[in-house]
């Protein structure tokens, strides 16, 4: 569990880099690509709550 909280807390700190990265570069790249990009961000956000919640109950 402790392994776990380690790992899962530098994901969401790197989740929290690139969507910085992404808000830096936001005027230059294509929207659409700005569209999956985000929504690739958001799905690992979820994933990470869904493996979070799942992990506390053990």
């Amino acid at each position: 569990i402790i392994f776990y909280s380690i790992v899962h807390n530098y994901h969401f700190k790197l989740l929290n880099y690139n969507l910085f990265l992404f808000q830096f570069f936001n005027e230059y790249h294509n929207s659409t690509f700005n569209f999956i990009i985000e929504n690739y961000a958001a799905g690992l956000r979820d994933y990470d709550i869904q493996v979070n919640v799942l992990s506390s109950k053990y």
